[in-house]
């Protein structure tokens, strides 16, 4: 049996660009390394606009080498990064 992830979407008058700047502003409210909310920014710009609407589901589809890459960091520290998120409940991973 498969899971399919969902969301509720972004509320109307809140647009993807919108929640970047507010993760970025909330990062030490929120209490997350920068890395952290890079990854975030990283995965919303990677994702489809209609991948915030309700009902669907926000993925990205990189390897850990090249999401490591991408941040200049090693898999191991993309792994921690991803295993802060999931237990802050931010993301899922598949």
């Amino acid at each position: 049996m498969s899971v399919r992830l969902v969301h509720g979407g972004l509320p109307s008058d809140i647009t993807p660009y919108q929640l970047k700047r507010f993760l970025k502003r909330a990062r030490v409210s929120l209490g997350h390394l920068k890395g952290a909310i890079e990854y975030l920014v990283f995965a919303i710009d990677n994702c489809q606009p209609s991948d915030f609407l309700q009902g669907s589901t926000c993925a990205i589809w990189h390897s850990l080498e090249r999401l490591a890459q991408t941040f200049g960091l090693s898999k191991r520290q993309v792994g921690r990064i991803e295993s802060e998120l999931v237990d802050a409940g931010l993301i899922r991973r598949t």
